[in-house]
């Protein structure tokens, strides 16, 4: 049980630093092959908007875009093992 509590924090933290740490690399690593390979990754985008038809209104969902890379996935991996070393 404290292990999905711990993994719970973890997950959504390691995903932000993830993220940040994908940002940084893109910013400060010089363009080239190791660049392309961390960098690079796969992003997935909706067509359009989404419209839901309420009663008293209207809901509008824009595209959605998803950019995952292999520097966020190591950055989240590596928030959940210290998560779990420290706490477990």
């Amino acid at each position: 049980m404290k292990r999905r509590r711990i993994l719970a924090i973890a997950v959504p933290v390691g995903m932000i630093v993830g993220g940040e740490l994908q940002k940084v690399t893109r910013v400060f690593v010089p363009v080239g092959a190791v660049k392309s390979f961390f960098t690079s990754g796969l992003s997935l985008q909706s067509a359009s908007a989404t419209e839901i038809n309420f009663l008293f209104g209207t809901a509008r969902f824009g595209p959605l875009a998803i950019d995952i890379s292999l520097v966020a996935v190591i950055g989240m991996l590596l928030m959940v093992r210290m998560a779990l070393a420290r706490f477990d």
